[in-house]
């Protein structure tokens, strides 16, 4: 039987040889024609045989070896898939404890709501509280009319001495607090990417450096704005004028609380018109320093311009002329400068409404500036009151005894704070709190103010407003009359 072979590779041309099985094992001699010649040829076959074999057994190695790593590798894939499915299933495990401690931290806090309810009626009977309120707990909270110096049944049962944003939210949500003032200053305002003023090295008044101000605030004094230089203004103006930006979570975080009922009003020291623009109702709104939108005026005579003529100078940074006859006055938008009365609107609510609020809200602000700065101190002694600022400013303090009872500080940026107030509402939004709604930055926080830091805060006293009134005097004031 003879079968078709190749030729091996040494050879110099392809040949087709017809063998004989039987001499395989020997070998044989072969003539091939090559042209005109005949060529003697010997092929080893055994040779052949044992390359073949060399060929098939490495190949069936790197097979094996393959086949290995592929078992092994299934092997390790299925083993992690394993540790996957027991890591989910400790976290199912760790997320139900969690729901089932939250659940039972719950009922803890109602039962001893009800018990405090039931002590402080029986205290409330004991002292002669009014028969007539049907909460017998705010007749020890609030007291008779009258009451000046709050008593230390009063003060623990603010926020049961628990000075947390999580005490405030869990009365917030029990309805506990309907009528919140809000306070809110330019660092509600930085994440728009609009700086802050006083900040060193990024605040507007920084920025403003090239015009050799003699003091920051002089940017906006109405006597410097008509007499020496108004290009500071316009050149800041310029930079905040609404349109530019978008309203921040602190913003829409008020706009939340006017949504859901809770807001009594909010005074904004800013003039960017991010209140407006989150879609704030004006009656909730006091632009304390006024706005940018509105009819302007002639800094000198008073004389009406109209808001598209002004608005078209800021946006250019062009300085606005006044146009009456005889006058060369400078005019400006409808925003209040050093100098100025404050907005008819501050002046006939702002009394009435820190006397009315039940919780205050302070954000974004150095309270440097009266008479804003002063409000935080016109609250009754009895309601709390809650900073979101990077500082601690004005009359707010960390407890010290009995020295604070109703004081919460989160010093943070506002985005964070307010993150953090939507969270234990469940509203939504990310914060940096933990899940108690306590922080670990607080306890840094207490360290960080430390013995010569308090002392600098002057201690208040119950009504927590000693002391802050002889340092507004070095505050600049916006006039304000009424």
């Amino acid at each position: 039987m003879l079968t078709e072979l190749p030729s091996l590779a040494e050879h110099p041309k392809p040949a087709s040889i017809l063998v004989d099985k039987g001499n395989i094992q020997q070998g044989e001699k072969q003539e091939v024609e090559e042209g005109s010649k005949k060529v003697e040829t010997h092929t080893d076959w055994r040779s052949i045989l044992e390359i073949s074999r060399s060929r098939d057994s490495k190949i069936q190695s790197e097979y094996d070896r393959v086949r290995r790593s592929i078992r092994d590798t299934l092997k390790s894939t299925k083993g992690t898939l394993d540790n996957i499915s027991k890591t989910q299933s400790v976290v199912k495990e760790s997320m139900d404890q969690s729901k089932e401690l939250d659940r039972k931290w719950n009922k803890f806090q109602s039962d001893f709501d009800q018990a405090m309810s039931k002590m402080v009626e029986r205290i409330g009977e004991a002292i002669g509280a009014r028969k007539t309120r049907s909460d017998p707990l705010a007749a020890i909270v609030e007291g008779d009319e009258g009451d000046e110096v709050p008593t230390v049944v009063q003060k623990k049962l603010v926020l049961g001495m628990d000075l947390t944003l999580r005490a405030v939210c869990r009365k917030l949500k029990k309805g506990t607090y309907k009528k919140v003032a809000v306070i809110m200053g330019a660092g509600c305002s930085v994440s728009a990417g609009i700086p802050d003023f006083r900040t060193p090295g990024t605040g507007l008044y920084d920025n403003l450096s090239k015009y050799n101000l003699p003091y920051p605030e002089a940017a906006f004094d109405l006597h410097y704005f008509n007499n020496v230089d108004p290009q500071p203004f316009v050149e800041l103006g310029s930079s905040l004028y609404p349109g530019r930006h978008s309203p921040t979570p602190a913003h829409l975080f008020v706009k939340k609380l006017s949504d859901s009922g809770l807001l009594l009003r909010c005074y904004t020291q800013n003039i960017d018109g991010l209140e407006r623009q989150a879609g704030l109702p004006g009656d909730k709104l006091v632009e304390a320093h006024g706005s940018f939108l509105g009819e302007g005026a002639c800094g000198l005579c008073g004389n009406k311009v109209g808001e598209e003529v002004m608005k078209v100078g800021m946006l250019g940074k062009k300085l606005v002329k006044c146009e009456k006859v005889g006058c060369c006055g400078n005019c400006k938008p409808p925003i209040t400068f050093f100098g100025e009365d404050l907005p008819e609107v501050f002046k006939s609510r702002y009394r009435e409404d820190m006397k009315e609020c039940d919780l205050l809200i302070v954000m974004g602000t150095s309270l440097s500036v009266a008479p804003i700065s002063n409000l935080p101190e016109m609250v009754r002694p009895l309601v709390p009151r809650v900073l979101i600022n990077k500082q601690v400013v004005g009359t707010f303090k960390y407890k010290d005894g009995e020295e604070n009872y109703r004081d919460v500080i989160w010093e943070g940026t506002c985005d964070d704070g307010v993150a953090a107030i939507s969270n234990l509402m469940g509203w939504g939004g990310k914060g940096v709190m933990g899940k108690d709604g306590t922080t670990e930055q607080r306890g840094d926080t207490k360290q960080r103010c430390g013995k010569k830091q308090r002392a600098k805060l002057k201690k208040p006293s119950a009504l927590g407003n000693k002391g802050a009134q002889n340092r507004s005097k070095k505050k600049p004031v916006r006039e304000v009359t009424g």
